[in-house]
Order: C-alpha cells, then structure tokens, then sequence
C-alpha cells in the first residue's frame, strides 16, 4: 500500500555528487558505482555529523527536473542533507532545493521496486486526480532505514 501525505517544507541544502542521466539503466549504475567509490561512506559519515532534519532521511535521490518536469533527461544526485554553507567536501557538489509544497508518496519497503511503484502511481493515478500539478521543482527519492518515499513538487492547478 501506497501512502501519500502533502507536506511544505522550506529551503534546504544537498551535498552529493551528480550525473547527467539519458536512460533508466544509469540509475543503478551510478548507485553501485557509489557504493563501489565509497561516496556512500563518505555521505553516511557527513549524515551522522549533520542529520537529516528535512526528510529524516539516511540518502536522497534528487532528480533536477527544474526546467521541464516532462523532459527525462536530467542530472541527478546521490546526496544527504547538508546545513553548511561553506564546502568542506572538495570532490562534492552543494545543490540547493528550493521551499516547495511537496506530495509525498511512501511505501513500507527498501526494495527499488517500491519506489518504482510510488512514482508510477504518483503520475498515473494520484496527480490526474488532484487538484494538483507537478511544480517546476526537482523529484526526490528519500530513503530511509525501512521505507522508501517519492517527493513530488506541486502546485495547485
């Protein structure tokens, strides 16, 4: 079962790294190669410094759909909250998301399939049947030790 809560959270601050993204297989690609690198390290360690106070989070997913929800091609980051404004991370890269009011799809799993299943949802049945639109914002996948969720940013119609 898919869970679905609208929540506005303010401006906050990423720090990750980021790949350009034309075809779904780089997704995971990019996710073991972060494994693989060590930013996953890396990130977990700047999380247990920093905390996730925003999306109570351990990773964020942040796809940049910024200037066409509807183009899928986009840069993404593999990213944790970051409440510094200064860069202590020289091979990592600060992003800023913006105060949106966002939908938040989630599901009682840490399968990839279940984040799937959130933003297949998210478009095909729940958004149509709003009062809302996707917002010119970024999408987010949020992780957490149990569950997965899709942040979706919207405004009215």
């Amino acid at each position: 079962m898919i869970d679905v809560r609208i929540e506005s959270k303010g401006e906050f601050k990423i720090i990750g790294r980021k790949m350009y993204i034309t075809k779904i297989e780089q997704f995971s690609e990019f996710w073991e190669n972060s494994h693989e690198n060590g930013l996953i390290e890396k990130l977990n360690h700047i999380r247990k410094n920093h905390g996730c106070p925003v999306t109570n989070g351990t990773h964020i997913g942040l796809s940049c759909t910024e200037k066409d929800p509807y183009n899928r091609d986009f840069y993404f980051f593999i990213a944790v909250e970051y409440p510094n404004v200064e860069n202590k991370y020289q091979d990592l890269e600060i992003h800023n998301v913006q105060s949106f009011k966002w939908a938040i799809f989630s599901r009682d799993s840490t399968e990839i399939k279940a984040l799937f299943d959130c933003e297949m949802y998210a478009f095909k049945e729940w958004l149509p049947l709003s009062k809302y639109k996707h917002a010119s914002g970024p999408e987010m996948e949020v992780y957490h030790e149990n569950k997965i969720e899709f942040w979706l940013p919207i405004i009215e119609k």
